[in-house]
C-alpha cells in the first residue's frame, strides 16, 4: 500500500512511500528506481527541498537524505508520540515545518537539525503544511478545521480561518497571504 508520493520540484524524480517497503525514488521518464531508503514502515509524508537535492521523512523521527547519494544527512526528533503527518520546506530550503498528532507545528533548522520553535494553537493533528514562496508565511491545516496563517520567523499567528473539519483539505499554494483550500 502507498502511503505517500511526491514528485522533486523539476519534476524528474518521484518519491514514494509504501508500506514495509520503505521509500523509493524513481526517474520520472523512464520509471527505473533510482534510490531506495529501507527499514520504514509508515510514512505518512515526503517533502523534497526546493532544489531536490534533499528529501525529509518521518516515521518516529525526521530524517534528510541527500537525493543524488542517498545518504542520510541528519536526524530530527520528530514529534511526541512519535507520528509526523505533514512537511514542508521553506523556498530557501533553511527551514523544514512538520505537524504531528502532538497539535505542533515545529520549525527546524535544516543545517543543524535543531528545532527553533513550536506553533502552538491547534487542538488536533495537523494533515497539511505549505510555505509562502518568499518564506515569509506558513499555513496548517489540522483536523480541528481550521487552516492556519502563521509567521514563521516570529512564530507568532496571524489568522485562523475556519474550514470543514469533516473534509479533507489540500493546501495547494501559498501566495502571499492568499490560501486555497479545497476540500474532496
Amino acid at each position: 500500500m502507498m502511503y505517500q508520493a511526491a514528485f522533486s520540484p523539476d519534476g524528474k524524480t518521484v518519491a514514494g512511500a509504501s508500506a514495509g517497503g520503505g521509500i523509493a525514488l524513481w526517474d520520472a521518464a523512464n520509471g527505473k528506481e533510482v534510490q531506495r531508503f529501507l527499514g520504514y514502515k509508515h510514512v505518512y509524508a515526503l517533502a523534497f527541498s526546493r532544489d531536490g537535492k534533499m528529501l525529509a521523512c518521518p516515521e518516529q523521527q525526521i530524517h534528510l537524505y541527500d537525493t543524488s547519494t542517498g545518504e542520510k544527512i541528519r536526524t530530527l526528533s520528530g514529534h511526541e508520540g512519535g507520528t509526523t503527518m505533514s512537511l514542508a520546506f521553506s523556498a530557501d530550503g533553511k527551514l523544514l515545518a512538520s505537524g504531528g498528532y502532538d497539535n505542533l507545528v515545529r520549525l527546524w533548522d535544516v543545517a543543524s537539525g535543531h528545532e527553533i520553535r513550536k506553533l502552538a494553537g491547534h487542538e488536533k493533528g495537523i494533515y497539511g503544511l505549505a510555505f509562502s514562496s518568499d518564506g515569509t508565511t506558513l499555513v496548517s491545516h489540522s483536523h480541528d478545521g481550521t487552516v492556519r496563517v502563521w509567521n514563521p520567523q516570529m512564530g507568532k499567528q496571524r489568522a485562523s480561518l475556519p474550514c470543514a473539519a469533516r473534509r479533507f483539505l489540500n493546501l495547494r499554494h501559498v501566495s502571499g497571504r492568499q490560501t486555497d483550500c479545497h476540500g474532496r
